[in-house]
């Protein structure tokens, strides 16, 4: 299956570009995709958390992907 993802704030830094798509297994889940990237992208093990939300809305990370999802990587946030 094929999902889109998009990448906010250091994560778009460390990954290098906006939007990207990623063919992954059916079944598997926002956790399992976070992993491969962190896998791909060890610098991004780095980050204190990393958040996923997938088509806009916050999940948890055993939510199972499926064909044309849109998954959003946010790194940490702190503000004032």
């Amino acid at each position: 299956m094929t999902i889109r993802f998009f990448k906010y704030g250091v994560v778009k830094d460390l990954l290098a570009s906006e939007e990207q798509s990623q063919n992954l297994a059916s079944g598997t889940s926002a956790f399992e995709f976070r992993d491969t990237l962190v896998k791909k992208y060890p610098k991004l093990s780095e980050l204190s958390s990393l958040k996923v939300a997938v088509n806009d809305e916050y999940l948890q990370n055993d939510v199972e992907l499926k064909e044309g999802d849109e998954v959003l990587l946010i790194p940490p946030v702190s503000g004032g």
